[in-house]
C-alpha cells in the first residue's frame, strides 16, 4: 500500500505560512486577474478547506484503496491491486485559478511521493510563485519540488519531448489538446488533460425561478465568468423566458462592472454578436448598454445554437435560447456539443435528472445550485474536448493503479 509522507506537523506549517502571507498572495492575485476581493476570498476558503481536511481526506481514500487491494483475490488469490506514485510529474497549471489549485495539486502529488515540476501560467506567475514558496518551504524536504517560470510550452520541450517525466498534468485551453497528446504519447509520457468547460445550463418550467436566476447571475459575476464551470449556454423553457430575462436584468443591474483578464476576448465576443445579428442568429443582447456586467446574448432560434455551442465566452456574457422540447435540446447537445465537463440543471423533475445522467456525457452535474460552486475535496474530471481526465479526487490523480500477480493459481 502506498505511503503518505505528509503529516499533521506539515499541514500546520502550511497553514501558518499561508496565513502569514495571505494578504500578499491575495493582493498579488487581484492585481494579476482583476478579480474582486470577495471572489478571491471564496477561492481561498476552498483551498483552506482542502488543506484542513487533507489528512482525513487521505485516510478515507486509503481505506477505499485497502478494499481494492484484495478486490480480485477471489479469482486469483495471489493477486494484488495496488497504487503507486507516477514518479516525476510536470504540472502545467492555469492562470485563472492558482488559488486554490496550486497548493492542492502540490500537496496531493507530493504526499504520495511524486517528484514535481510546477509550470504555472505566466498570467498569474507572481501569485503562483508565492504559493509555491509557501508549500515548498513546508514540505520540500519530503520530496523534490521545482518551479519552472518559462511557460508550459517551454516546459513541454524541456521535460516532455525529452521523456524526462512520467506524467504531464495539464490544465488549460482545449485548443492545445491534440498537440499535447501527440507530444506526450510520442515520447512515452502519460497525460491527464483538463481543458475548457463550455458549460451548459437547462432551466425547466418547474424551477424556482427567482433563486435560479440569482444563482446564474452570481455564476456569471464570479471571477468575471472566467471559471471553467461558468455557464456558457442557457436553455430556458419558453413559458418562463420573459420572466427569466426580466429577473436576470434586475439582478445584473445590482452588480458592479466586472474586469476581465483578456480584453481581446471581449472584442471577439462583440464581433461574434455583430456577425450573429447580421446572419439573424442573434436576436438581442440584455442589457443593451452592457458594461461588463452579467449579460445575456439571446439566440433567435433553437436550431441556431449549433453555431455557438462550442464558442467558450469565458466572460460575464452568456448565450440564452428558448426551448419547448427537452428531447430536442438533448439531441442538439449530443449532436453538436463537443465538451463534457459539466451540465447544470434547474428543475424539480427527477426524471429529467436521470435522463441527463444517462444521455449526456459529462463529468459533473449540478442541480439547483450555483454552477461555479466547487468543493475541491470532491472528485473532478471531464470528457471530450473538456479533457482526458476521469472523475477522480486529487490523490487518485496523483497515483496509478497496478495489478501484481505471483505464483498463479485459481482459488476454487
Amino acid at each position: 500500500m502506498i505511503k503518505i509522507v505528509i503529516n499533521s506537523d506539515d499541514i500546520r506549517e502550511i497553514e501558518k505560512c499561508l496565513s502569514r502571507f495571505k494578504d500578499a498572495i491575495i493582493s498579488t492575485f487581484i492585481r494579476e486577474t482583476s478579480y474582486s476581493l470577495d471572489d478571491v476570498q471564496t477561492l481561498w476558503s476552498d483551498m483552506i478547506r482542502f488543506i484542513e481536511n487533507f489528512l482525513d481526506f487521505t485516510k478515507a481514500t486509503l481505506n477505499i484503496w485497502r478494499k481494492e487491494f484484495t478486490l480480485y483475490q477471489k479469482w486469483e488469490f495471489n493477486s494484488t491491486y495496488d497504487r503507486v506514485p507516477w514518479g516525476k510529474v510536470l504540472i502545467c497549471s492555469p492562470g485563472n485559478a492558482p488559488i486554490p489549485l496550486i497548493p492542492i495539486m502540490l500537496l496531493s502529488f507530493s504526499a504520495v511521493g511524486n517528484e514535481i515540476i510546477l509550470s504555472p501560467s505566466r498570467k498569474t506567475l507572481n501569485t503562483a510563485k508565492l504559493l509555491f514558496e509557501c508549500i515548498s518551504r513546508c514540505i520540500g524536504s519530503k520530496t523534490e519540488i521545482a518551479f519552472y517560470d518559462k511557460g508550459c510550452k517551454n516546459a513541454m520541450k524541456e521535460y516532455v519531448e525529452t521523456g524526462k517525466v512520467n506524467l504531464l498534468y495539464f490544465q488549460g485551453g482545449s485548443k492545445f489538446r491534440n498537440e499535447i497528446y501527440n507530444i506526450a504519447y510520442s515520447n512515452g509520457v502519460e497525460v491527464i488533460f483538463e481543458g475548457e468547460g463550455n458549460v451548459v445550463a437547462i432551466i425547466e418550467k418547474d424551477c424556482a425561478i427567482e433563486s435560479t436566476v440569482k444563482e446564474l447571475v452570481e455564476a456569471k459575476k464570479f471571477c468575471g465568468g472566467q471559471m471553467c464551470t461558468s455557464p456558457n449556454m442557457i436553455f430556458v423553457h419558453e413559458s418562463i423566458l420573459d420572466v427569466f430575462k426580466e429577473l436576470f436584468l434586475k439582478w445584473s443591474a445590482k452588480c458592479n462592472p466586472i474586469s476581465v483578464m483578456r480584453i481581446e476576448q471581449i472584442k471577439w465576443i462583440e464581433s461574434l454578436i455583430n456577425d450573429g445579428k447580421l446572419r439573424g442568429y442573434v436576436k438581442e443582447v440584455y442589457p443593451q448598454n452592457h458594461t461588463l456586467k452579467p449579460t445575456l446574448i439571446e439566440i433567435s432560434k433553437l436550431e441556431y445554437v449549433k453555431h455557438y455551442l462550442n464558442n467558450e465566452l469565458f466572460s460575464p456574457y452568456v448565450f440564452i435560447v428558448a426551448y419547448n422540447d427537452l428531447n430536442y435540446v438533448l439531441h442538439l447537445l449530443k449532436t453538436y456539443w463537443k465538451y463534457g465537463l459539466q451540465i447544470s440543471l434547474f428543475t424539480k423533475n427527477k426524471n429529467t435528472i436521470d435522463k441527463i445522467k444517462r444521455e449526456i456525457h459529462v463529468g459533473r452535474i449540478t442541480i439547483n445550485i450555483n454552477p461555479t460552486y466547487q468543493n475541491s475535496l470532491l472528485p473532478w474530471g471531464g470528457y471530450k474536448l473538456s479533457g482526458f481526465s476521469y472523475v477522480m479526487n486529487f490523490l487518485e490523480k496523483a497515483t496509478k493503479p497496478v495489478i501484481i500477480e505471483s505464483n498463479r493459481g485459481d482459488k476454487k
